[in-house]
């Protein structure tokens, strides 16, 4: 699961650098930025329900909407 998330963050950077060079940037995002996002938060969600809430320091996503 950690090298999926290496290589989905890898994706994510590869997608900024296309918008960079792309005539409308905000179809470009919409188009390449926005799956590799959720591509990379999919993956994030997976480990967060894999690992101990007590090995785990940072608040998970879950809990930041709904608890805080």
């Amino acid at each position: 699961l950690a090298s999926r998330i290496e290589a989905l963050r890898d994706d994510l950077d590869a997608a900024w650098e296309k918008v960079h060079h792309a005539d409308h940037h905000g179809l470009a995002v919409v188009a390449w930025v926005e799956p590799a996002s959720l591509a990379l938060r999919e993956a994030c969600d997976d480990l967060e329900h894999l690992i101990s809430d007590d090995l785990w320091p940072l608040p998970k996503y879950r809990e930041m909407l709904f608890l805080y």
